[in-house]
């Protein structure tokens, strides 16, 4: 069968994080996520949606998405600053769903990390990435090789 590239797909995720430890710097409380396209074929990210579910009253957290493989044992922003970062935001307790528009991003490539910033409770979400596949050129394979 053969890809549809014109059509719009989705990956859908479930990341999850553990409470937030002020005392814990070896990078345990990121929760990394790669993907990358098919070969020969590229993305165009579109959006991301991000929600999750309140436990008791307080749930809080941090999502992001960078372009490429990025990894790090040290936490995501605000701990570390990276320029290949596509979008981000921060979940709480009175605001559990959030759409980052990503503007047709092309990439090979995409991360998305999760950390919890509740001592109390872990961070759990579902992540809805929209994206079209397009078939690279000659020069964009030798570019993403």
């Amino acid at each position: 069968m053969e890809r549809q590239s014109d059509k719009i797909n989705r990956q859908v995720n479930f990341m999850h994080a553990p409470p937030y430890d002020a005392e814990e710097s070896s990078g345990v409380q990121n929760t990394w996520l790669y993907d990358r396209a098919p070969q020969g074929y590229k993305f165009i990210l579109d959006s991301v949606d991000i929600s999750g579910t309140k436990v008791d009253s307080e749930w809080d957290g941090i999502f992001a998405i960078y372009d490429g493989h990025e990894y790090t044992h040290w936490n995501i922003y605000p701990g570390v600053e990276s320029k290949e970062l596509l979008g981000r935001c921060e979940l709480i307790s009175q605001d559990i769903s959030k759409t980052i528009q990503l503007h047709n991003w092309e990439c090979k490539e995409y991360t998305m990390a999760v950390r919890g910033t509740n001592p109390t409770n872990a961070f759990k979400v579902c992540i809805i990435v929209w994206y079209y596949l397009r078939k690279m050129s000659w020069l964009e394979k030798l570019q993403y090789a």
